[in-house]
């Protein structure tokens, strides 16, 4: 332990953090004995396995000595430790930097300690800095840019020549913001885009500034995107390398929309098309959520492959199933090239594909059967299942044949994509129906509906009137389908505690799909359900894999009552204003007669001093004396109690704003040893 510099930053999470890692056997970076324990959402992003995304795409060099400024519970440092040679870790919160000892506990490489990055030595000692959701808070939301080109200037120290630093922080600009997200820190709406108008406990950056800061610190940077953010990773993405007709993977990857993950998000646009528009606009490299920058001191690095577009993965799935998917774009061609993250045996019949694919240029069956009319899609799902009925299944039935994975060529044919998973055993009718089921589900999760669907009063209606254009006919079969699904997610899926339901989880799975499937259409092409239902959906949801992951994370676009919604929010927005002016009102002037109370409390000792000298000649005088002393002291009584009520009505002020005050980091080495 270096230095305690007396951090009272907490998000809630360390005490139960610990516990967890000190009771569990597999604290790797890809445990799935981690995640199920987490309760709430603290523990949820400290155990998380999607961590270790934002790192995996770089090309770490195995014989790296390596700095993480800022290492939390240890997430991304765990990765760190399995891949570099030699990890110093260093976090300002004592108890943190125990669970990041204790989440590294079988790491010799790796060593963890509370401090600051003052605290470390002012020497080019490292190849590689790591700085996780830092710079936001080193301003203390300022917009005086010294104290982040300090921090900056002192990492830049302490690289090597050739070194390379790895900044993750949001975008001030990102897409979500636009698409109805409050502030990740400040809670309040578009006020990364107005330029943070008011103070906040944190400032992040556009590009454009970012880059500037890096540069003025004599770093020269690239940035990707991170989708949905850094904090919990799906997908890194390049803009820069994914141009001509590649460049719709830059929309297709992500999922949409981007979870809220404390404030739940007022439904201003759908992100998925907003996002469409800033890609098609040439915007995307100013506009995702997150940016994590890759700077070198001589010239860019090269942690990122040239030949990589973008990396995604699979996300709540048992680490058996999870998979890496490689954008590379290499001799004019572009192809996906997928890989398991864990060489771990199967135990059921279900199983991964892996290996490479081409990339296939087209749009979106989903996207394609919204414009259609009738006649039109009804052709294309014919099309679909000849394709299922002339599929090879000489090594299993393939799962992922299904409209959501398929791409509709200029000419109008089709041609499947994604092409994951095999069932061994599974008959034909078997993906028909986990296709109709999907694609029902999608066509509400994306709120649209056509008037040729006239007379469906609920998606439940559209997905059998889908499922009879391929013949799925018989009584039950949307049921059956619906319970196969929910059961098949159940197994292959991981969530926290807090967000599945209890009871049966394929019960619970199936309970979510209903519920989608029961949206009902309107007029006005808006979900005609209740705030309280969707979160029903969303949490029943929590218990199926990455299918009803997208799901959960895509419920948010049902079309509720947007203008009730705003009306609401604006009320409050002005209600919290009003309490926030007349807090600061009180503070003043309670200060100010504090003050003005100690200068007379002051002045009082002066004149008891005084009087006592000349007791012996006053006597008459001292009484009266006395009886004044006495009421001065009442007063300030009454003041020091008037004091403390009012710094307890500010506390209380200052939590209903969910206001954070976030400490300096420091550091300390060998704690929890």
């Amino acid at each position: 332990m270096l230095r305690d510099v007396g951090s009272s930053y907490r998000d809630g999470g360390e005490e139960r953090v610990l516990e967890i890692l000190r009771a569990s056997s597999d604290v790797s970076s890809t445990s799935d004995e981690l995640i199920p324990q987490a309760q709430n959402w603290a523990e949820h992003y400290h155990l998380a396995p999607t961590r270790s995304h934002l790192l995996r795409p770089l090309r770490l060099p195995a014989d790296a000595v390596v700095l993480e400024v800022g290492a939390g519970c240890g997430a991304v440092t765990r990765y760190l430790g399995e891949t570099c040679a030699t990890v110093d870790a260093i976090e300002p919160v004592p108890r943190r930097a125990v669970a990041a000892r204790e989440r590294t506990r079988d790491l010799p490489n790796v060593e963890v300690f509370v401090g600051e990055i003052s605290d470390i030595p002012d020497i080019p000692a490292y190849d590689v800095i790591v700085v996780v959701g830092v710079l936001e808070y080193v301003g203390s939301g300022s917009a005086d840019l010294a104290p982040y080109r300090e921090f900056l200037d002192g990492l830049a120290s302490r690289l090597k020549p050739e070194g390379a630093l790895v900044l993750a922080i949001e975008n001030k600009l990102g897409v979500k913001y636009f698409s109805g997200s409050a502030e990740d820190h400040t809670n309040r709406y578009f006020d990364g885009p107005e330029g943070y108008p008011e103070d906040g406990p944190a400032r992040t950056f556009s590009r454009r500034e970012l880059t500037d800061l890096l540069s003025l610190s004599g770093l020269t940077a690239e940035t990707v995107l991170a989708f949905p953010d850094y904090k919990m990773p799906r997908a890194l993405l390049s803009p820069e390398r994914l141009g001509g007709e590649a460049e719709s993977l830059l929309y297709r990857v992500p999922n949409f929309p981007s979870p809220d993950w404390v404030v739940p998000r007022e439904t201003v646009a759908d992100e998925r098309l907003v996002w469409r528009s800033f890609v098609q606009a040439g915007l995307a490299a100013d506009t995702g959520n997150s940016f994590v920058a890759l700077a070198g001191k001589n010239g860019l690095t090269d942690l990122w492959d040239p030949e990589v577009g973008g990396v995604f993965y699979s996300v709540d799935r048992r680490s058996a199933y999870a998979v890496e998917t490689r954008i590379v774009t290499q001799d004019g061609e572009v192809r996906l090239d997928r890989t398991r993250l864990v060489d771990a045996p199967w135990t059921d019949d279900l199983s991964v594909l892996t290996g490479s694919s081409p990339f296939e240029p087209g749009r979106d069956l989903v996207e394609v059967f919204v414009d259609t009319d009738d006649p039109d899609s009804v052709a294309a799902l014919k099309q679909w299942k000849a394709m299922v009925e002339e599929a090879d299944t000489t090594d299993g039935l393939p799962l992922d044949l299904v409209p959501h994975n398929l791409v509709v060529r200029e000419d109008g044919s089709l041609v499947a994509i994604d092409d994951e998973w095999r069932l061994a055993g599974g008959r034909i009718e078997d993906v028909l129906r986990r296709g109709v089921l999907t694609l029902g589900v999608s066509l509400a999760l994306r709120g649209r509906s056509r008037a040729a669907w006239a007379g469906c009063e609920n998606y439940r209606e559209v997905t059998t009137r889908i499922g009879a254009a391929v013949g799925l006919t018989e009584p039950g079969w949307l049921e059956r389908a619906v319970a196969a699904e929910a059961a098949r997610q159940a197994r292959i899926s991981l969530h926290p505690a807090y967000l599945t339901s209890e009871g049966d989880a394929a019960a619970a799975s199936a309970k979510a799909f209903n519920n989608i499937l029961e949206i009902r259409l309107d007029s006005q092409l808006r979900f005609g359900v209740t705030q309280a239902n969707l979160r029903a959906s969303a949490g029943a949801m929590a218990s199926t894999g990455e299918t009803a992951d997208s799901l959960r994370h895509q419920l948010h676009l049902a079309r509720v009552d947007a203008h009730e919604l705003r009306i609401a929010a604006d009320n409050q927005r002005l209600d919290l204003s009003r309490q926030l002016t007349e807090a600061r009102g009180a503070l003043i002037e309670a200060a100010d007669e504090v003050e003005h109370h100690r200068t007379r409390t002051g002045a009082l000792d002066t004149r008891i001093e005084a009087l006592e000298r000349e007791r012996a000649q006053q006597v008459a005088v001292n009484t009266v004396l006395r009886s004044e002393v006495e009421h001065f002291r009442n007063d300030v009584r009454d003041l020091s109690k008037l004091a403390s009520d009012t710094a307890g009505e500010l506390e209380r002020t200052r939590a209903t704003l969910s206001w954070r005050v976030t400490a300096p980091l420091r550091w300390v080495r060998g704690v929890g040893r």
